[in-house]
């Protein structure tokens, strides 16, 4: 599928490795630019589904936002802009990534 950053800090942290408002540890990045990749590959948001260890899952009170685990701890954030009206392929926003499951 498509992506694309909407927040300029995870772009930075995905081309360069490191941000000053995301101070993470290195498996962390490293997790992150992996899921970065997954999500370039995926074909349709089906892809996401069959990777259980991605927990990926529409967010309780938001029409199109998604998380995607990236490790225990972390998760990623994206809003999907739908391409069909079946809701299966479109362009990930990729947002926020938080510390959630502390």
């Amino acid at each position: 599928m498509e992506y694309h950053f909407t927040n300029k800090h995870l772009e930075q942290l995905y081309t360069t490795g490191s941000n000053k408002k995301y101070r993470l540890p290195d498996n962390v990045v490293f997790e992150f630019v992996e899921l970065v990749l997954v999500i370039d590959a995926a074909v349709d948001i089906n892809d996401f589904w069959k990777l259980p260890a991605l927990k990926f899952e529409k967010l309780r009170g938001y029409r199109s936002r998604y998380s995607f685990r990236i490790t225990r701890k972390y998760r990623l954030e994206a809003d999907i802009e739908w391409k069909n009206d079946q809701h299966t392929i479109g362009i990930v926003g990729i947002d926020e990534l938080s510390s959630h499951y502390q």
